[in-house]
């Protein structure tokens, strides 16, 4: 019994979906969704999805949400530190990627 409800109230998230993104893809961190967290992409459904990119087009991958720095970087604590800043005030940058016209 206490197993059933633990999966109930973890839930379940569908993994890996194709998912064409706008050219602005916006990136947060769901700690929850495995025993090592998954990515979710504003727009497309699930966690960690398959993400179809066209040719030509110049992608930016928006990593601003707090919930990217701390989780997945595990040198941003120790420069929050560095500059005695909180975490959450502390963002990754954004990263531009075209994708060749072949």
């Amino acid at each position: 019994m206490i197993a059933a409800m633990s999966a109930a109230a973890l839930g379940s998230y569908d993994s890996g979906l194709a998912c064409t993104p706008g050219a602005n893809v916006e990136l947060k961190w769901n700690a929850h969704a495995s025993e090592w967290g998954a990515y979710e992409i504003t727009g497309c459904a699930g966690v960690n999805p398959k993400l179809s990119l066209a040719a030509g087009t110049t992608y930016t991958f928006d990593q601003s949400d707090a919930s990217n720095w701390c989780a997945t970087r595990q040198r941003v604590p120790r420069l929050a530190r560095i500059a005695r800043a909180p975490c959450s005030s502390v963002r990754a940058p954004s990263s531009q990627f075209r994708v060749p016209n072949d």
